[in-house]
């Protein structure tokens, strides 16, 4: 089952999707409690597990085994930076079968500090943007460069 996340309009108002609502629902989904999935998120409340995406779904179920990416950074900027979070190689990977539960699979694998130096917050690459995509992509850094 694969299912369209809604991003609530985020190109026209800047809005993001943040990793704690996303893997909230993702786990929802997927039949675990609520309780559950709070345990996890407030024990690595700066490091939020993501599931793996494409490019604008995320799978649901009948996965087998399939990874989570671990991240420092509590938000992207939209499905299609998710993607690239995913199948980029230089991110700390914890393997997660879906029949053992959130639970489990955070407690199973404590993150040793060798491990949490590979976490780090991940800068999008414009690669996926169509032309206007990628003048909105730009504008928007310029504004947020100027800010700083």
């Amino acid at each position: 089952m694969t299912r369209k996340i809604k991003r609530h309009d985020s190109r026209k108002n800047d809005e993001v999707i943040s990793h704690y609502m996303l893997c909230r629902e993702v786990a929802l989904d997927m039949g675990y409690g609520i309780k559950e999935v709070k345990e996890v998120i407030e024990k690595y409340h700066d490091v939020i597990a993501q599931h793996a995406l494409t490019t604008k779904q995320v799978k649901l179920g009948g996965l087998g085994s399939f990874y989570l990416t671990i991240l420092k950074g509590k938000r992207v900027r939209d499905v299609n930076d998710l993607s690239r979070v995913v199948h980029s190689k230089d991110k700390f990977k914890i393997k997660f079968n879906p029949s053992l539960g959130f639970r489990e699979m955070i407690s199973d694998k404590e993150i040793t500090e060798e491990d949490r130096e590979k976490i780090y917050y991940y800068q999008p690459k414009n690669t996926n943007y169509s032309e206007k995509g990628k003048r909105e992509h730009k504008k928007r850094m310029e504004q947020k460069n100027k800010k700083k």
